[in-house]
């Protein structure tokens, strides 16, 4: 839960911040290092870049970003009712 919040605030906040949507310190952190070992054309989304590696593929950004997206607001709404139900869970034992 902690991991997601994280990563939603860096994507909202920090982007927000800096003027990129989607925003992440790791991506741009890795993004310098690749660039130093002599990458090139990077894409905006480390997502992205970890897809095409993988696939050898050249994978559409708007599909990559979509998907990220939906996966997101899944696992954080499978997370948010965990969560919730862990403290009704407690609160009943407690009474």
């Amino acid at each position: 839960m902690i991991t997601l919040l994280l990563t939603g605030a860096s994507w909202s906040l920090l982007g927000l911040i800096t003027g990129t949507p989607g925003y992440c310190p790791l991506t741009d952190l890795h993004f310098n290092i690749v660039t130093k070992l002599g990458e090139s054309n990077l894409p905006a989304s480390y997502i992205k870049y970890l897809a095409d590696r993988l696939t050898g593929l050249d994978i559409s950004s708007k599909l990559v970003d979509t998907v990220t997206l939906w996966a997101f607001i899944s696992a954080l709404t499978i997370s948010l009712f965990i969560n919730i139900k862990g403290i009704f869970r407690l609160r009943q034992l407690n009474k």
